[in-house]
């Protein structure tokens, strides 16, 4: 069977043989934040550890689970270990069921894994150059930037001509647009009493379709593969972004891109990025941060190291996790700290929450012993929510 591929495409509902390569795991990815793995790696072992068996990625026909691509949608670690966890019991049955092995994963594979899933649709929307020029007309690009040369002696317009715009192969360039020559544009829509416009997230990929469209630029960057975000941390702090979005701090200036909510692609990234530009540029300058300009490259890797925050999520509460130590009987086969006999390991700072992906691991390796516990005691499978996964985890790691 034919291993599914990434899907990075701007044009056409092609799906591309392109797998690209994240670095490993690395002391940068501190604070709490949990760094990707290989999604090349995890690719492979999508297929081969047997979980296409029951999960497709694209249509979920004729298979026992649902389609895992949208898993990466919105979902940061711990919700996925939640939903692992919550509906560990029927995926059991059914491969028990069926008689279908179970393979064992490390901690590693996981991460490899999640990171194949959670980068799927980084950039999967298609972009239509016919609903992108009217993107461009009802958004009032048309103001500033003509899509023609212009003839005799008629007013040239203050933006760059569309058909000038050769760079603009994907809508990273949009990014590096906005934010190079935002303080400049957004002076002359001041002056000229023109309302900064805001974009949906297919609305970026339809534009930049457009200005393909129209500049004759050579179609060679159909495929839209993240930037590295090892990288994108350094630039992070670098570039000074970390001065205002902060990560783990409520009180911070601007919002901690770690918080929950759904970022569903790039081009949902970018088009935050341009909406919130005015309120940033004045943040900026009252704040005294150096402006500095971002390259086509570093933007990449920014874009892919936000994209991932949202897999880390917020730190939880142990004092709540405690409450559900008990409340969810956790501890009628885990003793707290080893004094009292038990029927199962201790949890407390042990190995199986170093991170999600050692807890992914655990919670599917030693699914089958737990559910036996859980039997012999007449005590039904607990389900957990994201949020409830996270708050046990921090209670747990102290």
């Amino acid at each position: 069977m034919s291993p599914p591929r990434l899907r990075f495409v701007m044009h056409g509902s092609f799906i591309l043989p392109v797998l690209f390569a994240l670095t490993a795991l690395s002391p940068l990815w501190s604070n709490g934040i949990e760094g990707p793995g290989n999604p090349r790696i995890g690719r492979d072992l999508f297929v081969g550890k047997g979980c296409i068996r029951c999960h497709s990625i694209g249509e979920s026909s004729g298979k026992k689970g649902p389609s895992l691509a949208s898993v990466g949608m919105g979902r940061n670690l711990y919700e996925l270990c939640a939903s692992l966890w919550s509906h560990w019991s029927r995926m059991n049955a059914l491969l028990v069921r069926d008689k279908q092995p179970r393979n064992s994963l490390t901690a590693a594979e996981f991460r490899d894994i999640i990171a194949y899933l959670y980068y799927l649709n980084y950039n999967s929307e298609s972009g239509d150059p016919a609903s992108g020029e009217d993107v461009f007309l009802k958004k009032g690009c048309i103001k500033c930037h003509v899509t023609e040369p212009l003839e005799g002696a008629k007013k040239q317009k203050p933006g760059r001509p569309v058909y000038e715009m050769v760079q603009f192969q994907t809508p990273v360039n949009l990014a590096v647009g906005v934010w190079n020559h935002g303080p400049g544009m957004f002076r002359t829509m001041s002056t000229e009493s023109m309302r900064w416009p805001e974009f949906q997230d297919k609305e970026v990929t339809h534009l930049v379709a457009f200005i393909r469209s129209r500049n004759g630029a050579p179609r060679d960057s159909d495929m839209v593969p993240p930037g590295d975000p090892s990288r994108g941390q350094v630039l992070f702090a670098a570039k000074s972004c970390v001065s205002c979005h902060k990560y783990g701090i409520k009180a911070a200036p601007a919002p901690n891109f770690a918080a929950t909510g759904k970022v569903a692609s790039v081009s949902a990234l970018i088009a935050s990025l341009w909406n919130h530009y005015p309120k940033m540029s004045e943040a900026i300058s009252t704040s005294g941060v150096r402006y500095s300009k971002i390259e086509r490259e570093e933007m990449a890797d920014l874009l892919a190291y936000i994209y991932w925050l949202k897999a880390s999520g917020l730190a939880g509460n142990p004092a709540a996790g405690r409450n559900l130590y008990e409340s969810k009987l956790c501890s009628s086969c885990h003793s707290p700290s080893g004094p009292k006999a038990s029927s199962a390991p201790s949890l407390m700072r042990s190995e199986a929450t170093d991170s999600a992906y050692a807890l992914l691991a655990a919670i599917w390796n030693h699914g089958p012993r737990m559910e036996s516990l859980l039997r012999e005691r007449n005590i039904p499978w607990p389900s957990l929510t994201g949020e409830e996964m996270r708050n046990l985890v921090a209670y747990l790691r102290k």
